[in-house]
């Protein structure tokens, strides 16, 4: 069995301090892995409750949250061993592309550490205010949405050589990722949970 920790992200965290200390020091004692999630925000006035459970309070550790995929770069910079891993990112509120970029970039400057957890999401607040249709996701069964964002990522980002193959909701044709480095010489594949 292995163990992660939760990073700091909160607005109670001085993150640069506080990231780095709990990266460095859960390696040291062995921990496999560091794990950030995603919130956009945190709702005055929720449409609905935490988790999707009616009623239920939103915790105050959401009202500010820092980016997961940077603090999960700042934790990469410090460590060499520990896996690097979302917990999870909410796939519809993203392009289809952002996911993949942004995690291939992460996983080759971490040396291939990266776990991609991907969720569907349950906050009507943060579809709305990201631009989408919570409904609409909900009653075409949230899976379509979510799939179509990792699709990118997986017929094309971790695939060499780069594919040139098309994707069951994309159609991709000789792709390779760009992620402003000058040329990736040992592209690795990262595990995915669903």
């Amino acid at each position: 069995m292995d163990f992660g920790l939760t990073l700091p992200q909160g607005a109670q965290r001085d993150l640069q301090r506080d990231v780095i200390k709990v990266a460095t020091e859960a390696e040291e004692a062995g921990f496999a892995g560091l794990w950030a999630y995603e919130r956009r925000l945190f709702p005055l006035h929720p449409a609905d409750g935490a988790y999707g459970v009616e009623g239920l309070a939103w915790d105050e550790y959401y009202s500010y949250c820092a980016d997961p995929l940077t603090v999960l770069a700042l934790a990469g910079a410090v460590t060499r061993r520990v896996r690097l891993g979302t917990s999870v990112l909410i796939a519809p509120l993203h392009d289809r592309l952002y996911p993949s970029r942004a995690l291939t970039t992460l996983d080759q400057a971490s040396g291939g550490r990266v776990t991609a957890g991907l969720g569907a999401g349950w906050s009507t607040d943060e579809f709305a205010a990201s631009g989408r249709d919570f409904a609409r996701c909900r009653a075409a069964g949230s899976g379509p949405r979510s799939s179509s964002s990792v699709s990118p990522t997986r017929c094309c980002a971790w695939t060499p050589p780069w594919s040139t193959r098309p994707c069951r909701s994309w159609r991709v044709t000789c792709t390779r990722p760009s992620a402003g480095s000058s040329g990736w010489s040992t592209p690795t594949r990262s595990r995915w949970r669903r």
